[in-house]
């Protein structure tokens, strides 16, 4: 999922550039360095264009041209020309030098996303309802913008004065379901995997009466989403209404989309734990979801130990599983053949996780990327195993062992918060068990 997929519609052949940068960038950095250096040149003559002003001279003249330009000076001091001219610079290196430097085309890549959305919104005037409430899940920081109010009568959710409370209730949970936000088909590829299907998505400014959670994820069923018609547009999610503490609430269990006037379920993630009636309400919830997309994998290639069959690979996580999962580091243990078939068919790989919910926290239970070409999953393995993990299910099986063990690891804060006090439950447990 590129960085820079809202430029598809307006600036294509620069989006095409970046997103080839992207892609070489845990590759071969020189190359990432170089392609930023011809994006910035047709950026550069994109804007001067705008003002025709624009004359074929160097890029470093062109450059310098865009301090005249009013509207770029009020909105980024000297920022824009100072990136654009050290991005000019290490392009030159790395094409006449052969420089790389993945860090810097990363900082490169990241400052460049910031800039030119911005740029965009104000030299096109662009403020589509996709700029605006364009969530994307598949990123690691992602800048969120709600703008659209919910077209209901306030009132309508506020209980009558002639109205008992069961007939609130009950008027509220028949209420067939209320717009809560979009699903993105057309712009954007949803990311699918065995099972489902996860969606970039927008969530509407609701009014204060309902009570709406932080909405982390959106997906369906794969088997859905096959079933959705080609070429499909953006679909706007409905979610039913419930009565929760006496507030009313967008029930998460009851959201779904209308395709020609088909009901198809989708479902929404909520990883805040105080959304649910009750603590084990939560962990059944998080416990029987399918594996999802938690991030991206990158085959070190270059790094393959043909000894030990290892395959080392980097990891990011998506924005919101930072809180959760916090490995960077790994590898795939694979012999020399089907390693050499695997970089063939990609170098970059989405991360499924399984997520479990124990003692009220979200952990990574097991982590996977989905080959095509072997057309099976390939386990992850972590260079820092949570060994936690290792325990629960027997634990949970009564086993002593495993529960005396789990003790052990609070008691000295190996792999979960140091907790003397859950650390003697654990040790009770056990005794207990003889």
């Amino acid at each position: 999922m590129s960085r820079f997929a809202y430029l598809i519609d307006t600036w294509p052949d620069v989006y095409e550039i970046l997103k080839d940068a992207e892609e070489k960038l845990y590759y071969d950095s020189n190359i990432t360095l170089i392609k930023l250096r011809q994006a910035v040149e047709i950026i550069v003559k994109k804007i001067l264009e705008s003002e025709e002003n624009f004359d074929q001279v160097e890029l470093v003249e062109l450059i310098d041209k865009l301090d005249t330009i009013d509207y770029l000076n009020r909105n980024f001091n000297n920022k824009l020309t100072n990136l654009f001219h050290e991005i000019r610079k290490y392009g030159n290196k790395a094409a006449h030098e052969g420089y790389k430097d993945d860090e810097l085309a990363k900082y490169f890549l990241d400052e460049l996303k910031d800039i030119l959305f911005q740029i965009k919104k104000i030299i096109k005037g662009d403020n589509t309802d996709y700029e605006k409430n364009f969530i994307n899940p598949f990123t690691f920081n992602c800048n969120v913008s709600i703008e659209e109010e919910l077209r209901e009568s306030k009132n309508w959710f506020e209980r009558g004065v002639f109205e008992t409370k069961e007939e609130f209730y009950q008027r509220i949970k028949n209420h067939e379901g209320i717009k809560i936000g979009k699903i993105y088909l057309e712009k954007v590829e949803p990311i699918i995997t065995e099972k489902i299907a996860a969606f970039p998505f927008s969530i509407y400014k609701i009014d204060e009466t309902i009570k709406f959670p932080e909405i982390k994820f959106i997906y369906m069923n794969k088997n859905d989403y096959n079933d959705l018609p080609k070429n499909s547009s953006d679909f706007e999610i409905y979610s039913k209404l419930d009565v929760v503490n006496e507030e009313v609430v967008i029930d998460i269990e009851n959201t779904y989309i209308f395709v020609n006037k088909k009901k198809y379920k989708v479902n929404v993630l909520v990883l805040d734990s105080n959304w649910y009636e009750s603590k084990d309400k939560f962990k059944e919830t998080i416990n029987r979801l399918d594996p999802i997309p938690i991030g991206i994998v990158k085959i070190k290639m270059n790094e393959y130990d043909i000894e030990t069959e290892k395959l080392p690979i980097k990891i990011e996580e998506y924005y919101w599983m930072s809180n959760f999962f916090n490995q960077k580091k790994g590898y795939i243990k694979i012999d020399r053949n089907s390693a050499k078939i695997l970089c063939k068919e990609n170098i970059i790989f989405n991360l499924i996780g399984k997520l479990i919910c124990w003692e009220d926290s979200i952990k990574v239970k097991r982590c996977y990327i989905e080959s095509k070409e072997f057309n099976t999953s390939i386990i992850i393995n972590l260079e820092k195993e949570d060994n936690i993990l290792g325990y629960i299910e027997q634990a949970e099986l009564g086993n002593k062992e495993a529960i005396y063990k789990i003790g052990e690891l609070y008691f000295e804060g190996e792999g979960v918060e140091q907790d003397y006090t859950k650390a003697y439950e654990w040790y009770k447990k056990a005794a207990e068990l003889g």
